[in-house]
């Protein structure tokens, strides 16, 4: 019988929402959280008055202030050198208005950085990205490409 109540489903209500919760999970919650989980019921629940009082239940999966402020430097020292980046943009000129600058991009599992060309269009919105090796790719058929050109400028003439 207890083996069969420790697995029970009994209904928690969290933040107001109606979710199904099985007993080893209700188990893991903190202590402050009751039944139904309002803070009522959290303060009949909690075994010490100043806890419900005086502490939100959130309060245990709260970032400290020191990695808040860990992180606000990393986003404005990463802002900082996108800025700094940005500012070296050259214009291609031409009435198509092109910029294009280098900047140093993360990689799809964010782990990394690469460097990658960023061509912008007339508006100042990132057009493409370029990495090196798709860069050499372009230089290997630049006279390909400067035929097709050729070709296209021909036909409208």
């Amino acid at each position: 019988r207890a083996a069969a109540a420790s697995t029970a489903v009994l209904p928690f209500a969290r933040l107001g929402s109606h979710s199904i919760v099985t007993r080893p999970l209700a188990n893991s919650l903190p202590h402050s959280w009751a039944v139904c989980g309002h803070r009522c019921c959290a303060a009949a629940a909690s075994s010490s008055a100043l806890a419900a009082s005086d502490v939100s239940p959130l309060a245990a999966w709260q970032v400290s202030e020191e990695e808040i402020s860990r992180r606000d430097a990393m986003l404005a020292d990463n802002k900082a050198i996108f800025e700094k980046q940005k500012a070296k943009e050259v214009s291609l000129g031409g009435p198509l208005d092109r910029k294009l600058y280098v900047a140093s991009l993360r990689s799809k599992d964010g782990l990394e950085r690469a460097a990658k060309l960023v061509i912008l269009d007339s508006s100042g919105h990132k057009f493409m990205t370029l990495s090196e090796n798709d860069f050499e790719e372009i230089v290997k058929l630049m006279p390909k490409i400067k035929a097709e050109i050729i070709k296209y400028r021909k036909k409208l003439s």
